[in-house]
């Protein structure tokens, strides 16, 4: 991997659009599994959950790629998905801080493992697919207890379905880690085929 991450163009500008892009693309595909579950439309009092959620796994796949760089690539184009999503009315300071701790758990968690056991970003095969995939796990963990005890979502919620809705969402990162790995190891594989 560390070849194409030489092979990348050069300009900010260039970095800033793809990553953009690949959140915004990850956040839309996100939207349209979540308006294909029946149970979206059912009426509901609590908020809704995703079962898959693509941004967290991007997000990780990103971190690795870019390392602190992500920081100020992803934050404006999850800044705006979240107030596009959730309605510029809903985008409030907490938001916007819960927005930002979700790349910096992200980063955070590399950190922490490169230090204790293994380096995600150094490490190759099946160890660094490990690696990556427990960053993801920790990073998951680490952001959606912040989630649920600070969030907008959960201030409702009793101590048990606060519980489940950590138990969802990190089910959730997970999903969406596990599909967007699965993906770029097929892309990276056929890109090594052409």
């Amino acid at each position: 991997m560390a070849d194409i991450r030489s092979q990348s163009p050069r300009h900010p500008l260039w970095h800033l659009l793809v990553v953009s892009a690949l959140v915004w693309l990850s956040f839309l595909l996100c939207e349209g599994l979540h308006w294909l579950d029946p149970s979206h439309w059912q009426p509901k009092v609590r908020p809704e959950v995703h079962m898959i959620f693509l941004p967290h796994g991007m997000i990780v796949l990103l971190a690795w790629f870019y390392g602190w760089m992500v920081v100020p690539l992803v934050l404006p184009a999850l800044l705006v998905a979240v107030a596009f999503i959730a309605g510029p009315e809903y985008m409030t300071p907490n938001v916007a801080l819960l927005t930002v701790s979700r790349i910096l758990t992200v980063m955070l968690a590399f950190e922490v493992l490169r230090h204790v056991c293994c380096d995600a970003r150094q490490d190759t095969g099946r160890r660094g697919l490990r690696a990556l995939f427990a960053a993801g796990l920790l990073s998951s963990l680490a952001f959606n207890l912040l989630r649920v005890s600070y969030g907008h979502c959960c201030e409702v919620m009793t101590l048990a379905e606060k519980a489940m809705a950590y138990a969802v969402a990190v089910g959730a990162d997970l999903v969406g880690l596990v599909v967007v790995m699965t993906g770029a190891m097929l892309l990276f594989r056929a890109l090594r085929h052409i």
